[in-house]
């Protein structure tokens, strides 16, 4: 069964990758910047990431908007980490498209 369509190409990195193919690559981020060779996108999606980088948040968002064609965009879903047996909240970022289409602004 396919998931998406045959004109849409997908890219991943993770920490760990259990099924490794040639689209995805296993990295920490935190250890090295994010990139795919010299590959440029036209949507670059960062789910459930920045509560995790820290104090990186600023050099991984840099390094998103580097990997984004002239036209791309970025989309970003920020996860409000709750108690234990809370539901996660999921809430898409306006603050990272504004950093991202204004250099960091």
């Amino acid at each position: 069964m396919r998931l998406v369509r045959p004109n849409i190409h997908y890219y991943g990195i993770d920490i760990a990758i259990h099924d490794p193919a040639p689209h995805l690559i296993e990295a920490d981020i935190l250890k090295e910047p994010i990139r795919f060779a010299d590959k440029r996108f036209s949507i670059v999606a960062a789910l459930g990431l920045f509560e995790y980088v820290g104090a990186s948040q600023e050099q991984k968002f840099s390094e998103i908007a580097q990997l984004l064609s002239e036209r791309g965009r970025p989309r970003a879903d920020l996860y409000e980490l709750r108690a234990p047996g809370q539901a996660h909240i999921s809430r898409p970022s306006a603050t990272f498209s504004r950093s991202m289409t204004s250099g960091g602004a």
